[in-house]
C-alpha cells in the first residue's frame, strides 16, 4: 500500500474514532447486530483474509438455496473481522431489502474462515472489511473488495444524502430562501477532489480551505492552489486540524506535526518543541490570545510562543491524556473533552470531574463549544461507552449549561435536532442563531427564537448531508467545509 493511501485511511480511521458509530457504517442499508467500537477500514500489512475454500463453499451453498436468473449486478457487504476472525456484517448497498441480501447477510456473519488482520505482528482489534457479491448469468460469485485509493475515493468523495433520526418533528426550513450559497468543489473549480474537514477564515477573510491531497485559498471569492513548495522539505500532508490566531498567524495539525504559516513563512514545531505526537484539534481563544491544541499527550497552549501543557501529571482530575477538544468561555473557563470524559477547570484553577456527578456531561466527550449573548453554553456531545453499542443511536445531542448552574440536554426525542450525533457549532449573534455540522443531517439552523431547520444536499445547495467545519468572516459570511466542497453562506 503507498503513503499516500495510508494516510488517507488513518484520516477516515481518525474521523470514525472521533464521531462514533454512525461515520463507520460506510454503505446505505446500515444494520445494528454488530459491536461497533473504534475500528479501521481494511488496515494491516498483513489484510484480513477469507479461507478459500470455505468461502468457496458458501458462495456454492448460496447458489443452491437461490435463483438468481433474473438479477444482474453486484452488492457490497461490509464486514467487521474481529481479532478471533468472527465476522459481523455492519452495512451493504442493497437498499431494496432484497431477499438475496438478507441470505447473503445471515451467511457471511456465520462464516467461520476469516483470518484477522495485523501490523507489525500485532493483531489488529476490529478490522472493516468489504466483500462484493456478484450477480452474472444466473450464478453468484464473491470476492473480497479491497480498500484501494480508487475505491476510497470513489466510496467518500461523493454527495452523501440525509439520514434523519428524528421522525417526529416537521421542518419547513423557512429561512432557506434568505441566504445566497455559493459552491467550490471539483465540479466547478480548480479542485481535485471534495472530501474536506478543515478550513479557517484568517483576519483578513482569507479561507483556508484543505482536501485530503492539497491546500487552497479563496480571497474574493477566487479560489487558488496554495503552494506546496514554500514548505519546509518534511513531508506535509493531510491536515487533522487548523485555526487562525489573534496575530493572523495560521496553524495546522499535519502528519509532519504542527506547522504555523504568516503568509510569508512557514515554521515546522516538531514534537520535542510542542510535546505533540498526535494531535486532533487546534482552538484559538479570542478572549486569552491562546491556541489550544488537542492531542494524545494532553491539552497543549501556546500563549504568544510560549508553550505549557496540562495532562494528567499536572492535573488529576483529568479523565485522560487523550484529549479530543477543549476550548475556554467567557468566564475563563477551560472545558475540556477527552476520550474517558470531560472537566472544567475554573478561573481559580478549580477542577471537576464530570464522571463523578449526575450531570448530562457524565459519560461524554464534549467535541464542540459556543456561547450565546445570554451566556448560555452548548456542548456537541460524544458517549464514548454506550451501554449499547450496537444502537446507531447514542445518548448524544446537544448540552446546554445555563448561567444558572442549569443543564439541559436536547435530542431527537425533545427537540427539532434532527440527528444526536453532532459535528462543529458555530454561534451567529446577528441572527441569534446556532449553526450545527452534521455527518447525516448536513447543516442544521437551530434559532434560539423560532425553532430548527436542517439544509442538505435533498433540500438545498449544500451539497453534501457531510457537514465536517463551519466558521464566518467578519462580514458574517458562513463557511462550510463538507465532504463534497466548500460552501459560503450570504445573507440575502
Amino acid at each position: 500500500m503507498s503513503v499516500k493511501l495510508q494516510k488517507f485511511l488513518s484520516t477516515i480511521l481518525l474521523f470514525c474514532i472521533a464521531a462514533g458509530a454512525n461515520a463507520q457504517h460506510i454503505f446505505p442499508k446500515k444494520l445494528n447486530n454488530c459491536q461497533t467500537s473504534a475500528f479501521c477500514l481494511d488496515c494491516g500489512d498483513i489484510k484480513v483474509q477469507a479461507d478459500s475454500l470455505k468461502f468457496s463453499k458458501m458462495i456454492h451453498y448460496l447458489n443452491s438455496h437461490n435463483n438468481v436468473n433474473n438479477l444482474r449486478g453486484s452488492i457490497l457487504f461490509q464486514v467487521l473481522v474481529d481479532s478471533t476472525g468472527k465476522g459481523c456484517v455492519l452495512s451493504y448497498t442493497d437498499v431494496n431489502g432484497r431477499m438475496l441480501s438478507e441470505k447473503v447477510v445471515m451467511a457471511l456473519n456465520d462464516f467461520t474462515g476469516w483470518s484477522p488482520a495485523s501490523t507489525n505482528g500485532k493483531i489488529e482489534g476490529r478490522v472493516s472489511v468489504n466483500v462484493a457479491i456478484d450477480v452474472l448469468n444466473g450464478k453468484l460469485s464473491g470476492r473480497i473488495q479491497r480498500v484501494t485509493e480508487e475505491f476510497a475515493t470513489a466510496l467518500f468523495d461523493r454527495p452523501v444524502d440525509p439520514d434523519i433520526e428524528n421522525k417526529h418533528h416537521k421542518y419547513d426550513n423557512a429561512h432557506l430562501g434568505s441566504y445566497k450559497m455559493t459552491v467550490w468543489n471539483s465540479k466547478n473549480s480548480i479542485m481535485k477532489d471534495n472530501l474536506s474537514d478543515h478550513l479557517t477564515v484568517d483576519r483578513t477573510g482569507v479561507i483556508f480551505y484543505e482536501t485530503n491531497k492539497d491546500l487552497y485559498r479563496l480571497e474574493n471569492d477566487k479560489l487558488s492552489k496554495v503552494d506546496r513548495g514554500v514548505l519546509p522539505p518534511a513531508k506535509y500532508y493531510y491536515v487533522r486540524g487548523m485555526a487562525t490566531d489573534n496575530s493572523n498567524v495560521k496553524w495546522f495539525y499535519t502528519e509532519s506535526g504542527v506547522y504555523s504559516y504568516n503568509d510569508k513563512d512557514w515554521v515546522l514545531y516538531d514534537s520535542l518543541k510542542t510535546g505533540i505526537k498526535r494531535g486532533y484539534s487546534i482552538i484559538n481563544n479570542v478572549a486569552s490570545g491562546e491556541v489550544f491544541f488537542t492531542s494524545d499527550q494532553g491539552l497543549i497552549i501556546n500563549n504568544n510562543g510560549s508553550w505549557s501543557v496540562i495532562n494528567k501529571a499536572n492535573l488529576k482530575a483529568l479523565p485522560s491524556d487523550r484529549v479530543y477538544y477543549a476550548k475556554k468561555d467567557k468566564k475563563g473557563r477551560i472545558w475540556i473533552g477527552t476520550f474517558s470524559g470531560s472537566v472544567m477547570i475554573d478561573a481559580d484553577g478549580t477542577a471537576t470531574d464530570f464522571n463523578a456527578g449526575s450531570t448530562v456531561l457524565k459519560g461524554k466527550c464534549i467535541t464542540s463549544l459556543e456561547e450565546d449573548s445570554q451566556g448560555n453554553l452548548y456542548f456537541g456531545l460524544y458517549e464514548y461507552a454506550p451501554a449499547d453499542r450496537k444502537s446507531l443511536i447514542r445518548n448524544e445531542g446537544i448540552a446546554v449549561f445555563k448561567p444558572d448552574g442549569s443543564w439541559k440536554q436536547l435530542t431527537i426525542d425533545n427537540s427539532g435536532i434532527p440527528v444526536n450525533n453532532v459535528g462543529p457549532m458555530l454561534y451567529d449573534e446577528k441572527e441569534d442563531v446556532l449553526w450545527i455540522g452534521t455527518e447525516r443531517a448536513g447543516l442544521v439552523r437551530y434559532d434560539l427564537k423560532d425553532g430548527w431547520e436542517f439544509y442538505n444536499n435533498k433540500n438545498s445547495e449544500v451539497p453534501s448531508s457531510f457537514v465536517t467545519d463551519i466558521s464566518k468572516d467578519a462580514k458574517g459570511n458562513i463557511y462550510l467545509a463538507t465532504r463534497y466542497g466548500l460552501v459560503k453562506m450570504e445573507k440575502k
